[in-house]
């Protein structure tokens, strides 16, 4: 009888597991995503001369097949470091169930977020501090079942580089930036905020200032590093979520993704500094997110 009743409780458990639904959000910063269409705006190593066609289209296949291969499927996707079109070959190629689109520009490296839930309206946010004109916040609003369908922010951010000639200059820009964030999160309910942080301490900064947030532990540790630099690893990346959407999920997870073919044989990124261009990636890895519901 008891044997019966363990069994009936197992099945039960399992059935419930597999009754629940998941949101599932990845940032990455693909490094220097450039389309195929030179236009000016491009790199000087990423002139029509140097970056080709056969080029282009092999970076698109190593992206997209390594995130359309990332499991549970990806919902929101927020990318840093990419063209408009590169990011439309993805969807069209390799993430198709992603069909709402938004990009902050038309041509140039910027934040693309993808979603499968229709976005309701945009916003781009635009900071300026003498003598940076800093890259955009970008916001997009889209409803979820996990939400009721009420309506949730989604911001896409790549703050300024800690490298520069003046590193108190940069530090009183990436506060700034910081700071603008805070601003942003403090008149908004239910949101994620997801990107390049560029900063090693983000975690440290937001949760003191911000008490909204779910707070995860890994980020006060090399558990959620996603960018290695020389032979120190460090945790530039994050996605973060209000309490108030955390309140309608079951459980979170929030993981690297550090298996191959994000990563080299040594567990480094796949960057092309490590890796033949054919095998290369990004400088980064990916962090995924995964609300259970």
């Amino acid at each position: 009888m008891f044997i019966l009743f363990a069994i009936a409780f197992l099945i039960s458990c399992n059935s419930n597991l597999s009754k629940q639904e998941s949101l599932v959000v990845v940032s990455y910063n693909v490094h220097n995503f450039f389309d195929e269409y030179y236009t000016g705006v491009e790199y000087p190593e990423f002139s029509d001369k140097h970056w080709t066609q056969k080029k282009y289209e092999r970076k698109l296949s190593n992206i997209g097949n390594a995130l359309k291969n990332v499991y549970p499927k990806i919902n929101l996707l927020v990318l840093s470091e990419i063209e408009k079109n590169a990011a439309n070959d993805l969807q069209k190629y390799y993430l198709p169930h992603l069909t709402h689109i938004f990009s902050a520009y038309e041509e140039g490296l910027g934040i693309v977020v993808l979603t499968q839930f229709p976005i309701k309206r945009v916003k781009i946010h635009n900071f300026y501090i003498k003598p940076y004109n800093l890259r955009s916040i970008v916001e997009v609003v889209i409803t979820t079942k996990l939400t009721n369908e009420q309506p949730m922010s989604v911001f896409g951010l790549h703050f300024k580089s800690k490298r520069g000639k003046n590193e108190d200059d940069i530090e009183k820009v990436q506060n700034y930036q910081m700071n603008s964030l805070i601003k942003l999160l403090d008149s908004r309910g239910i949101y994620i905020v997801a990107g390049d942080f560029n900063n090693d301490d983000h975690a440290i900064l937001l949760f003191d200032m911000l008490s909204k947030l779910k707070h995860y532990s890994c980020y006060a540790s090399i558990q959620c590093a996603t960018y290695k630099y020389q032979d120190s690893w460090l945790r530039l990346d994050g996605i973060y979520i209000s309490n108030a959407l955390y309140d309608f999920s079951l459980s979170s997870t929030i993981k690297v993704l550090n298996l191959p073919p994000f990563v080299t044989q040594a567990g480094d990124p796949a960057a092309i500094s490590r890796v033949p261009f054919e095998r290369s990636l990004s400088d980064h890895l990916p962090l995924q997110l995964t609300l259970w519901y």
